[in-house]
């Protein structure tokens, strides 16, 4: 018999792996983290251009 309880969603953090706990571990993460950003040769996108490209993608497809 199907239950009507809802079924539980993850949170988008429930699926990332755990950071390690604060120190050295952590700083070297997160320093690999920001080399490998300004590493990418993606050219910039502004958050106004982003934006600006989403809602044109939406009026074009509705």
């Amino acid at each position: 018999m199907a239950s009507d309880a809802p079924e539980s969603v993850p949170s988008v953090f429930d699926l990332l792996p755990p950071l390690p706990p604060e120190g050295p571990e952590l700083d070297a993460l997160i320093k690999a983290k920001v080399a490998e950003a300004l590493a990418d040769p993606r050219p910039f996108v502004s958050i106004e251009e982003a934006f600006k490209r989403i809602r044109a993608n939406i009026a074009e497809n509705g």
